[in-house]
């Protein structure tokens, strides 16, 4: 502000001590068991179903991140939350838009179908031979107008084959700050249990479960956009 000098009459101001946010965290859990007779005679390798319960787990954590992302843009509204045909000028204001809002630059996240859309804005007079022989390798280019393009991987609704679980018609428009926006909790220790012996269970089966407390949300301190195509 401007003042007259020679005083110190001037408005004080300080910073906002900001509000304390938590997140609720709940018990998930995933068993397998095999019965003995099958692992002894070689019919089930138990080993096999050990790594298909981590990779259960994996998918799990996974599917909790990309709800608490789906849950967060939809609640979107106002100025930053655009809906309609995609050009390379109204992806470029939305894009200026958060950056000049933010003071970072912006980053471009989607499924590989809705990345493709921006790829298909290229401008072909500044395609270089590097950005087409990355397109022909990969089917996307790293980078659109200065701003990189970060590829979020595509699932299935749980066992739902051909039902997406992220829209593929949904862009993010995400500052680029050191700030993990997406939070996963653990609390406490992941807790193991396994019996691999004959004589522990009554049915002589073995048996391995995986249990942890784990919460998931979105936080973000800063504006963010999103781009839903028509």
């Amino acid at each position: 502000m401007r003042v007259a000098g020679n005083s110190h009459d001037i408005i004080r101001q300080r910073l906002g001590a900001g509000k304390v946010q938590s997140i609720s965290t709940y018990w998930c859990a995933v068993k397998v068991y095999a019965e003995f007779e099958r692992v002894v005679t070689g019919a089930e390798d138990f080993a096999t179903f050990v790594n298909k319960m981590y990779e259960a787990y994996d998918r799990y954590v996974k599917n909790t991140i990309y709800d608490a992302m789906i849950g967060y843009a939809t609640a979107l509204t106002g100025q930053f939350k655009k809906t309609g045909s995609l050009t390379a000028d109204n992806l470029n204001a939305l894009c200026d838009l958060v950056s000049t809002a933010t003071g970072y630059p912006v980053m471009i996240m989607g499924t590989r179908t809705a990345l493709s859309k921006v790829t298909a804005l290229q401008n072909s007079l500044y395609i270089s031979d590097v950005m087409k022989e990355e397109h022909r390798t990969k089917g996307l280019l790293g980078m659109w107008e200065g701003k990189e393009l970060v590829e979020i991987p595509q699932v299935f609704e749980k066992n739902k084959v051909g039902s997406y679980k992220i829209d593929n018609t949904l862009l993010w428009i995400m500052p680029m700050t050191d700030i993990k926006w997406i939070k996963l909790v653990n609390e406490g220790d992941t807790q193991l249990r396994a019996i691999t012996d004959k004589d522990t269970n009554m049915d002589m089966t073995y048996e391995s479960e995986i249990q942890t407390k784990l919460g998931c949300a979105v936080m973000l301190n800063s504006a963010f956009g999103c781009w839903d195509i028509e």
